[in-house]
């Protein structure tokens, strides 16, 4: 049976415990940082997006240059990323319906920050 321990006991050892905290960068962000401007980015995106509904069977292919909507919805998801990326817990207590509890000295607090309906991150100043 085990007793209890003293504090003075001189078998007694102090633990140091120590923790670390890391974020894992998204892999795409880190593929669109390689691009040299964001028209190009941009273009690639939405070819990307083109490629996955034409594999889906959702759209025909073709070999057209992409329109000027799969390039808005392909800036769309490049500021998503990037938003998500650099402000995933802010926006994750916007969607919870706890942008109030934004931390006090958090910049998006003090900004009014809310989530349009396309779900990008904005302000209200």
């Amino acid at each position: 049976m085990v007793g209890e321990v003293e504090m003075n006991d001189s078998e007694l050892r102090k633990a140091h415990i120590f923790t670390a905290n890391t974020r894992e960068v998204n892999p795409m962000v880190k593929r669109l940082a390689k691009f040299s401007d964001w028209s190009r980015v941009v273009r690639a995106v939405a070819r990307l997006k083109r490629f996955v509904r034409e594999f889906k069977g959702v759209q025909k292919r073709t070999n057209e240059a992409s329109t000027l909507e799969e390039r808005k919805e392909a800036e769309i998801i490049i500021i998503k990323l990037v938003q998500e990326d650099a402000f995933s817990e802010d926006i994750k207590g916007i969607r919870n319906q706890k942008g109030d509890n934004l931390k006090k000295h958090n910049k998006l607090q003090q900004l009014n920050a809310f989530l349009d309906d396309s779900g990008v991150l904005g302000v209200r100043g």
